[in-house]
């Protein structure tokens, strides 16, 4: 972990993690999905992080997500953010770029984390927040229609994984994305994010 400010931090969401054939916790991708809410399609945030970074080196990126759910399965120091780290480490982020938010079990508590870290001066400047593209407009209303507009409004920018993919690697990512924008589980993942984001502005929304 660096232990100086971050400027203009690089934050990777996390969301669920899933057992590989070898037996290792990963971010979701493609076949190794969690949940029964729909695709979640996690890595794409930690292949969108690191394209980012590629641009500018001397960013931090700000691995989060305790172990949530998965509390009682994963072994003993594991976490979502150390799963992400992992994840950027092996794509080429020297570690001491990456800090990570170990405690946050869900996305409201992963941006009260970065709205902290921007209000005691840990974070400086604009922050960009990387979630899939589906996961956006909940994220937005948390933003809006909470406490949390005061301390994150105008203070960080939500970035689509799918579309800075797109932007870096169209060859390798259009058919792919294509393919999961038509099948059964994103399209339930899509009206889940939706029933969240009425239920936010609603004021019903059950924030953890």
């Amino acid at each position: 972990m660096v232990n100086t400010s971050l400027i203009d931090p690089i934050v990777v969401l996390g969301g669920g993690l899933a057992k590989d054939k070898e037996g290792t916790w990963r971010t979701t991708f493609g076949a190794f999905q969690s949940g029964n809410s729909g695709i979640l399609d996690d890595r794409l945030r930690v292949f969108a992080a690191y394209e980012i970074w590629k641009i500018d080196k001397a960013r931090s990126i700000v691995a989060s997500g305790g172990r949530g759910a998965l509390d009682n399965e994963l072994p003993p120091g594991v976490t979502i953010a150390t799963v992400i780290s992992d994840e950027l480490a092996a794509l080429g982020v020297p570690r001491e770029m990456i800090v990570l938010d170990n405690e946050s079990g869900s996305t409201f508590q992963q941006l009260r984390w970065l709205a902290k870290a921007l209000e005691n001066g840990y974070a400086k400047g604009k922050a960009e927040v990387i979630s899939n593209d589906y996961h956006l407009p909940r994220i937005d209303a948390m933003v809006n229609y909470t406490d949390l507009a005061s301390k994150l409004k105008n203070k960080i920018s939500l970035v689509g994984a799918e579309d800075i993919l797109l932007k870096s690697d169209k060859a390798r990512w259009s058919d792919y994305l294509g393919k999961r924008m038509m099948s059964k589980d994103y399209i339930l993942r899509l009206n889940e994010e939706k029933k969240g984001v009425e239920h936010i502005k609603s004021g019903t929304y059950k924030f953890k």
